[in-house]
C-alpha cells in the first residue's frame, strides 16, 4: 500500500465547501485503479482550519498515475 497526504488551509467560510467537493470527489476517487482508501484528518483548534487528506492506494504507480491527472484540478479548483 501506498499513501498521498495533501495539505489544506481552508478559510472559514469555505470549510462547507470543501467538505461538499470532498464529497463529491469520493465516489470519482473509487472509479480509479489501484484507490483503497480516503482520510480526512482536520487539526484541532488550528485557525484556518488545517485539513489533512489521505489517500490509500494499491500501488506507488497507481497513486502517482493519479496525482498527475484530476487530484490537481480538485485541489487547485475547489479551495480557493
Amino acid at each position: 500500500m501506498h499513501a498521498r497526504v495533501t495539505q489544506f488551509s481552508v478559510p472559514s467560510e469555505k470549510v462547507n465547501d470543501f467538505i461538499e467537493a470532498l464529497n463529491s470527489a469520493i465516489p470519482l476517487m473509487h472509479q480509479q485503479k489501484g484507490f483503497r482508501a480516503l482520510l480526512v484528518l482536520r487539526v484541532e483548534n488550528s485557525n484556518p482550519p488545517d485539513v489533512r487528506v489521505l489517500t490509500i492506494w494499491e500501488t506507488h504507480s497507481k497513486r502517482c498515475a493519479r496525482a498527475r491527472t484530476t487530484c490537481i484540478s480538485i485541489r487547485h479548483s475547489r479551495v480557493r
